[in-house]
């Protein structure tokens, strides 16, 4: 979570980075505020000498993009955001279909997929 305009934000885009010899489970958190529209980042990770979290951060707005550059080449991993952007899971569910004249088809890969021909029924 990101703070700004008096508020916490959760972020775009999350880079998981390659630990070093002080610290690991390190991630980069980059976002934009909703409010100000300002670029904000920061660093959680775990101190391996006192083992607690820290965070780091840019010290000034100027910083922001040299700061993204210098860690965005220890990257490994982004981190995807599996949030639903449009629409509600309440609307997700099963459908059963009579699909007697469909088959077992093979792809290119020989991977076994069922074809569901046109003349199918939505049952329920």
């Amino acid at each position: 979570m990101l703070y700004c305009c008096n508020g916490y934000f959760s972020a775009e885009r999350n880079l998981r980075l390659y630990d070093n010899t002080t610290h690991k489970n390190r991630v980069l958190e980059i976002g934009q505020c909703p409010k100000c529209k300002a670029l904000k980042v920061q660093i959680k990770q775990y101190r391996i000498s006192d083992g607690k979290y820290c965070e780091r951060k840019p010290k000034k707005s100027k910083d922001v993009a040299k700061f993204i550059r210098k860690f965005e080449k220890e990257a490994y991993y982004e981190i995807p955001d599996l949030r639903v952007k449009n629409g509600s899971l309440s609307n997700m569910g099963w459908r059963y279909a009579d699909a007697s004249k469909s088959l077992w088809v093979k792809d290119f890969n020989n991977v076994r997929q069922f074809k569901l021909s046109k003349e199918y029924k939505v049952i329920g």
